[in-house]
């Protein structure tokens, strides 16, 4: 069985027979009110190389074989502009055999044909909403009507 535990603000913590991904983690500091974060993880994933996304050394690599997740990675933009702004984002899908989770990371544009079809038939989906250097409310909502998750996290 898959757990996900919500650790701050797009960070969150992926269990699976024992193993662990953490997706992006933020620096102490970066996010005020949230904890630091402090975890030990077979891996780390960044959407992008902002502070608040990109805090590696706040979790402590393990390094075993038998990894149940495959990762895919879609490149997208952290801006409307295509990346002009704040640079380029990843849109991570990580499949369990079971389920299908994709981590949004900080999306600021709108989806090509080609990357929606990738998504499609999602367990869950994290999806930014706050509108501010990501998609706003209206437009994560177009998003998962589109794309029909099962479950929707909403974060940042």
């Amino acid at each position: 069985m898959l757990k996900i535990t919500w650790i701050g603000h797009s960070c969150f913590k992926l269990e699976k027979d024992g193993y662990t991904i953490i997706t992006d983690p933020y620096a102490d500091g970066s996010v005020p009110g949230y904890t630091p974060v402090r975890e030990k993880a077979d891996m780390v994933l960044c959407s992008h190389e902002h502070a608040d996304h990109n805090f590696r050394d706040g979790v402590e690599l393990i390094e075993r074989p038998g990894l149940p997740f495959h990762v895919e990675v879609i490149e997208t933009y952290h801006d409307e502009v295509c990346g002009k702004k704040r640079g380029p984002n990843k849109i991570f899908i990580i499949d369990d055999g079971e389920n299908r989770v994709a981590h949004f990371g900080d999306l600021g544009c709108e989806l090509t044909p080609e990357q929606m079809e990738k998504l499609q038939n999602l367990d869950v989906a994290m999806v930014p909403v706050g509108g501010y250097f990501t998609i706003d409310a209206r437009q994560a909502a177009d998003l998962v009507c589109s794309l029909k998750p099962g479950i929707v996290i909403p974060m940042h």
